[in-house]
């Protein structure tokens, strides 16, 4: 146990190391690839930001280049030669995914970018340079001196940088998730054994030894699990230095040069982890030793109803004041006092569950003649405090990396209404911010006429006022949405497609204009906004459109649904909480296996005082019970409770018990609240078992010598 706590220390200072390598390396690749504007002389690239478009809900940074002055022009990072007109650029992990119905997606591809072409390792990012038939100058492309350095734009982030991770978060995550239940694991590993560890200092005291000597001793004995730690954690780093660190999920790739890259701060990180596991494991034992009446059970210890009371109404006052309120500052300070309290009211709450089975188990046990019933239920009856504070941690554990993984899956509002927009309407609409003027943009709408028509929005102001929005399409548009061609456009009654072009227009007032020279001709006070309608109120094979449309038009039009943007949120989103979910689960089975190590410890005690009668009787069936009651219950009441905790007291700030566009919510993870339930009662069995069938053995071994 002590080994594996000083694994799971070493793990968060590696994986401290890498959060903080990686970020900086964000940071750093992003400065060197923003571009630096250059005009006259000075301009040597054409460059232009097409968007973002999406590969399995994934952004992909999709940026136009061309070389302004042949050799001499200054290549992007992490490009070696120029792509051929009408070709591509991608980088490794876009490569990887243009497979299937994605292959051809932004046309021929030339070559891969190299790493530093990325802002992270794992971002999907294209550079498209337009076809010979385009000049820059046709698509709307401006020259630049170069990338990166003094002059370089503010703006001009790709998705890598916009969709990482805050290091603040992560590092957050590092610590309430591997390093603190890492720390737990080594000071319950050696509270387990703090009564044998007083006995021996009792007897080298007997012999001689001073205070100092007797610490020393017992330092050593730690010293060796803490070794095994340290050296199983300089396996797995070693591991990652050769074959690097993938999730496919989560989404997640580290590179194995960059472990080898930071290798001297790794090594550091891993000593230096040891040592904080020598003195966690130093103080443990002295708080061990001075505090070893507090293992001692006092009689008639009292069972806290009235503060186990108080858990039922706090959850019901939380998830009442979450839900009525319209803060979101409020809603989660709520939600954080709420948790507090629970948790401070959960040993009382486990006491009072245990008391009441070991009270059934009891009486069971006298009326059907159960020795492990009895003897185990009346130690939960009348000593359920101890226990319970012991097993409470596992509730505890739940509660805090359960709020670790809500707080990580957190959304605001307007992608839940995104997401019910999108199963209730689908890609029947898709949208494009463009210039209507834009090269191959005509011949593109005419050659998808027929899945398809289209409508021009043209968000109008002028100065800081906005004039009426205007609806431009075809008598062919209009007749597609229920529309009659004529001077007057009925508009009273609009459909489901009419209604939704008419809410994403900027203004409320909007005017519907038939006209057939399309596509429009808009001022420079004007945005405008494509968007393709089904004809037959189906779905739009968005892929093929988006394909289509870089054939047409230099840059696409990364056509997407008018709610994917808050849905590429969530998916990077919904990494991040996969990966929480995950470290929650290992640092849950952690404090289970340490837990249920200082329960069995007391049972195994017990039964050991209790195997002289069954060594007489002849029988040793009962011990399994026994250990599965004073171990399992234990464990699977707290996990239940804080599951149960975990999963109610968010229940006012989820999307289903209100939605509002302006405030965040959190969303509980089924797979988190199954494995916070099903883990700690495996590991609580499989302990039982084993310690039942070791103390089996070993009556078996005395009856032999007898």
């Amino acid at each position: 146990m002590l080994a594996l706590g000083t694994l799971f220390i070493c793990l968060s200072a590696v994986a401290a190391i890498i959060a903080i390598d990686a970020a900086q390396t964000t940071v750093s690749r992003s400065a060197t690839m923003r571009p630096v504007d250059g005009t006259g002389s000075d301009a040597s690239t054409y460059y232009e930001f097409a968007g973002f478009d999406s590969i399995d809900g994934r952004p992909v940074t999709v940026i136009m280049i061309a070389p302004d002055q042949g050799p001499a022009s200054v290549l992007p990072p992490g490009l070696s030669q120029w792509p051929a007109p009408g070709h591509a650029a991608v980088s490794a992990e876009l490569a990887r995914l243009l497979t299937g119905r994605y292959e051809g997606r932004f046309g021929p591809v030339d070559s891969v970018l190299t790493a530093g072409g990325t802002e992270t390792t794992t971002e999907l990012r294209v550079y498209l340079r337009p076809s010979a038939e385009h000049s820059p100058q046709d698509v709307g492309m401006s020259p630049i001196a170069g990338f990166g350095g003094p002059g370089a734009a503010e703006s001009g982030y790709g998705a890598g940088f916009l969709y990482a991770a805050p290091l603040y978060m992560v590092l957050m995550l590092i610590a309430v998730g591997v390093a603190l239940p890492g720390a737990a694991a080594v000071v319950i590993a050696v509270l387990t054994v703090s009564s044998s560890a007083r006995r021996r200092g009792a007897v080298l005291t007997s012999l001689g030894a001073t205070r100092g000597e007797s610490a020393l001793i017992g330092s050593g004995e730690s010293a060796v699990p803490i070794a095994a730690g340290v050296a199983l954690g300089a396996i797995v780093t070693a591991a990652g230095g050769v074959f690097g660190l993938r999730l496919e999920q989560f989404h997640s790739f580290y590179p194995a040069s960059q472990f080898r890259q930071n290798w001297g701060a790794l090594v550091l990180a891993l000593l230096g982890a040891g040592l904080l596991a020598g003195l966690v494991a130093v103080a443990a034992r002295e708080v061990g030793r001075r505090y070893r009446s507090r293992e001692l059970v006092v009689a008639g210890e009292g069972i806290p109803l009235a503060r186990a009371a108080i858990a039922p109404p706090v959850i019901l006052v939380v998830i009442w004041t979450t839900a009525n309120s319209q803060s979101s500052q409020y809603r989660t300070l709520a939600f954080v006092v709420g948790c507090t309290v629970f948790a401070l009211l959960l040993p009382s709450l486990v006491a009072v569950v245990l008391h009441g089975i070991g009270s059934l188990l009891g009486s069971a046990g006298t009326r059907y003649g159960s020795p492990a019933a009895l003897v185990g239920g009346r130690g939960l009856q009348r000593y359920p405090g101890r226990t319970a504070r012991v097993s409470a941690g596992i509730g505890l554990t739940v509660i805090l990396l359960g709020m670790a993984q809500l707080f990580a899956s957190m959304l605001g509002g307007t992608y839940y209404v995104s997401e019910q927009a999108l199963e209730e309407y689908g890609t029947s609409q898709v949208t494009a911010r463009s210039d209507p003027a834009a090269p191959g943009v005509a011949a593109f709408i005419a050659a998808e006429s027929d899945p398809a028509v289209a409508v021009w929005t043209l968000d109008r102001y002028s100065g800081n006022d906005f004039l009426p929005s205007q609806l431009v399409m075809t008598c062919d548009a209009a007749q597609a949405l229920d529309l009659t061609c004529g001077d007057q456009v009925q508009t009273t009654q609009p459909g489901d497609a009419l209604r939704r072009l008419i809410d994403e227009a900027a203004t409320e007032d909007v005017e519907i204009v038939i006209s057939d020279e399309l596509p429009p001709s808009p001022s420079d006070q004007s945005d405008t906004v494509l968007t393709l309608i089904s004809r037959d109120g189906g779905d739009l094979d968005v892929d093929h459109l988006n394909k289509d449309a870089y054939e047409f038009i230099p840059g696409g039009l990364q056509l997407a649904s008018p709610y994917a943007g808050s849905m590429a949120t969530g998916t990077v989103q919904q990494a991040w909480k996969g990966w929480t979910t995950l470290i929650a689960a290992l640092a849950t089975c952690v404090i289970v296996i340490a837990i249920s190590g200082m329960l069995l410890r007391d049972a195994s005690d017990t039964n050991q005082q209790l195997l002289p009668i069954t060594a007489a009787t002849g029988a040793s069936a009962w011990l399994t019970p026994l250990a599965l009651i004073r171990t399992t219950i234990p464990v699977v009441a707290a996990s239940l409770l804080g599951t149960l905790g975990y999963w109610m007291l968010p229940m006012g700030i989820t999307p289903s018990a209100s939605l509002s566009e302006y405030l965040a919510y959190f969303q509980p993870s089924p797979t988190f609240a199954m494995l916070a339930i099903a883990l700690p009662s495996a590991i609580s069995v499989l302990f039982a078992l084993s310690t039942a069938a070791a103390q089996r053995r070993d009556l078996r071994s005395r009856q032999l010598h007898e």
